[in-house]
């Protein structure tokens, strides 16, 4: 593993995931920026939600530097997939259009449990189930974030019908 760490396209691939780590945090945080000028009752909650990603991001690029344990990727990802389900809400809840609010506000209160749900799948999986071994190379703590996001993603479609 050492050698492949040293190799020259190594490092070629450490430049590239450092240049597309800054201009999604540049792009990212100029989006956040320019919400400073819009008077809807989004911005200040679309604000936020940019600058989570983009401290999502700066995260999971950092990681790619350590020790690569499965317990922290696992709730990054689990946290990445947060993210969606906060970007519907803010979508929805904060929107000026009273339609929109009036039918997302139906699907937002039948999925406000898994806001407990999200942080009950990250601690249990990290603490618990993100061990691979011989029998299970794909731990089980994935299985459970790939399911709570697919009930969010699946949960947050049913807004157009």
């Amino acid at each position: 593993m050492d050698a492949v760490d040293h190799h020259w396209t190594a490092h070629l691939k450490t430049a590239w995931m450092l240049y597309g780590c800054g201009t999604t945090l540049i792009g990212t945080i100029m989006a956040a920026k320019s919400w400073n000028s819009v008077k809807m009752k989004m911005a200040g909650p679309a604000q936020m939600l940019l600058i989570f990603n983009a401290i999502v991001c700066v995260i999971l690029t950092a990681y790619k530097f350590t020790s690569k344990h499965i317990g922290p990727l696992f709730v990054l990802q689990t946290i990445s997939h947060y993210g969606f389900f906060l970007a519907f809400i803010v979508l929805v809840e904060f929107n000026e259009n009273p339609q929109i609010v009036d039918a997302g506000r139906k699907i937002i209160k039948k999925l406000t449990p898994l806001h407990a749900l999200y942080g009950f799948v990250i601690l249990y999986g990290y603490l618990k189930q993100s061990n691979c071994t011989e029998n299970s190379v794909y731990p089980m703590s994935f299985v459970m974030g790939d399911i709570l996001f697919f009930v969010s993603f699946f949960a947050c479609m049913r807004f157009g019908k």
